[in-house]
């Protein structure tokens, strides 16, 4: 028997826990084994995890990323919206602005053209005035009625006229103005010519102060031009006719109508 022989026999004759060596060899080169073998099982586990933890990360920080650029998107689209509506209505406010001023435009253009409508037919009126025959109007009429409201009613008043037909007319006119303010009136034709007296126009006697000179105020007020007056005592020593009504108030001669009327 060899040496290698006999310390083989005395390995296998020894024994650990009542097991032979041979057999704790066994054990022990198995335990190394499947040790080894879940140490690479562990490893390659890990390195799975790894690379599956890498790769969710990836996917997780890519889906963020896409979330993230696609609400900086909608953020960059929110302010270009509310870009265009704030200049949208800057546009509105300008056309507002604009539209306004226009309209201030064509207020004064109107005004400006009534201005100049009111101003040509105030001066066609004068012009008709100036050609028409003359004549005692409503608004006239009622300015001496309102300023000869207190006056006695028995006053009276001489009223004559030239016998041409605006004349007659112009005293008719006169006479029945005088009448609503409560004086009774003579109307008396006379064809005289008068020398020393107005050759055209209104001519008015003051014969009894003061309510004559409330007349005179009346009809100046009114706007019935009076080209002549006289008093009592300039009357007395004047040539015109001195028939009527003796005691008349005040006495009115209606001449042809003034050329500058």
């Amino acid at each position: 028997m060899t040496d290698m022989q006999k310390k083989n026999a005395a390995m296998e004759s020894m024994s650990i826990l009542g097991l032979p060596i041979t057999t704790w060899d066994r054990i022990i080169f198995w335990s190394l084994l499947v040790s080894g073998f879940a140490g690479a099982i562990a490893l390659m586990a890990s390195f799975i995890a790894g690379v599956a933890g890498y790769r969710v990360s990836a996917i997780t920080q890519s889906n963020a990323d896409q979330r993230i650029a696609a609400a900086n998107e909608r953020a960059a689209s929110a302010d270009a919206s509310a870009a265009r509506a704030n200049q949208s209505a800057e546009d509105l406010r300008a056309q507002a602005a604009n539209a306004q001023l226009e309209q201030e435009r064509l207020r004064e253009s109107n005004l400006s053209l009534q201005r100049q409508l009111e101003a040509e037919r105030m001066e066609r009126l004068q012009l008709e005035e100036r050609m028409g025959p003359r004549k005692i109007r409503m608004q006239q009429l009622n300015i001496m009625k309102d300023e000869l409201i207190s006056i006695p009613k028995d006053l009276r008043a001489d009223i004559f006229h030239k016998l041409d037909a605006e004349s007659e007319n112009y005293a008719k006119q006169l006479a029945i103005c005088f009448i609503e303010c409560g004086i009774k009136v003579s109307l008396i034709a006379n064809t005289a010519i008068i020398v020393g007296s107005a050759n055209s126009g209104l001519e008015v006697v003051e014969i009894k102060t003061p309510y004559s000179s409330l007349i005179v105020k009346a009809m100046k007020k009114a706007g019935i031009e009076i080209n002549r007056k006289q008093n009592a005592v300039s009357f007395s020593n004047s040539n015109l006719p001195r028939s009527g009504s003796p005691d008349a108030a005040i006495i009115v001669w209606v001449h042809k109508k003034p050329s500058h009327i």
